[in-house]
């Protein structure tokens, strides 16, 4: 195996996020469902991850556009962070790194109580030597920011690495700066494992 440290994603990459299953359990009318739907697509929710806007400031901005209370919405906000589940080949595969002297980095976007409540809640999350949490540093993939950031305080030759991500746009971005980086998800897990430790 050639690389000396994995780079992961959170979201899609150690534990999966279902907004539509979430939505349809939080929603007590289709009307209710639409709008937290609309919620999680809308650009505020990436403002979130980026440390821009306030959970109180995105459920108040949601209520001027729909009407839906905001008290409502916060408690969506705390509904959907117990929604996140253990991706259990991610799990195994980060264990199976740490024996083999794998260090593992993560690199995501989340905001700091989601990030919290996932180190808090996941004992797999212990696991990672360091990283870069998007709201930390005011960036968020695919921005070139983000990842100049992780450089910067991780200290890492990118040469050294691969950087894991479930979204084809921060693979292309991390590859057009010079990155070992490939599509990684539960469908795909297994023989991209394989592929890194056969590397």
């Amino acid at each position: 195996m050639k690389y000396k440290q994995v780079v992961f994603d959170f979201g899609g990459v150690v534990v999966d996020f279902f907004p539509k299953e979430l939505a349809a359990k939080f929603a007590q009318s289709e009307e209710e469902y639409e709008i937290l739907i609309e919620l999680m697509n809308h650009q505020d929710w990436l403002e979130l991850d980026r440390g821009k806007y306030s959970f109180e400031e995105v459920a108040r901005f949601n209520y001027e556009r729909t009407g839906y209370p905001e008290k409502n919405t916060l408690e969506f906000f705390k509904f959907v962070r117990k929604g996140f589940v253990e991706l259990s080949v991610t799990k195994n595969f980060i264990l199976d790194l740490k024996k083999e002297g794998v260090e593992v980095y993560y690199l995501s976007n989340i905001n700091i109580e989601t990030f919290n409540y996932l180190f808090d809640n996941f004992p797999v999350f212990k696991e990672f030597k360091d990283g870069i949490c998007s709201e930390k540093v005011g960036a968020v993939k695919p921005e070139k920011a983000i990842f100049s950031a992780f450089l910067d305080k991780t200290k890492l030759n990118k040469e050294d690495f691969i950087f894991l991500d479930d979204m084809e746009k921060n693979v292309n971005t991390a590859q057009s700066l010079g990155w070992n980086s490939v599509v990684y998800n539960k469908y795909n897990a297994k023989k991209v494992i394989e592929s890194i430790f056969n590397s």
